[in-house]
């Protein structure tokens, strides 16, 4: 059960709280609350990052097949092609797949 004391009203009265549902002491009459997602790395690294770990899985498969076929390319070259293949993956649709 609620207490008198602890109603929305009761709080409202108590610290004059302005339209906007800050109190007006704290001089905020005019601003707005913003939450917001901060990442850890800069973006330009999260997306690079994406971009690599997609290329690698879409190439993973193909690679296997070679390997198991005697054809494997040293790791350099699988390297410079995944490079090459992340530069290709549309930036648009990098966390559509899982």
């Amino acid at each position: 059960m609620t207490r008198p004391e602890h109603t929305a009203a009761a709080i409202r009265d108590e610290f004059a709280v302005n339209a906007h549902g800050w109190p007006s002491e704290m001089g905020c009459q005019d601003c707005a609350l913003v939450y917001a997602l901060v990442p850890n790395k800069p973006l330009e690294t999260m997306v690079r990052d994406r971009a690599r770990k997609i290329a690698r899985r879409r190439m993973e498969p193909i690679e296997h097949s070679m390997r198991l076929e005697d054809q494997g390319l040293p790791t350099t070259d699988v390297e410079a092609r995944v490079d090459a293949y992340m530069r290709d993956v549309d930036l648009s649709k990098l966390w559509d797949e899982k």
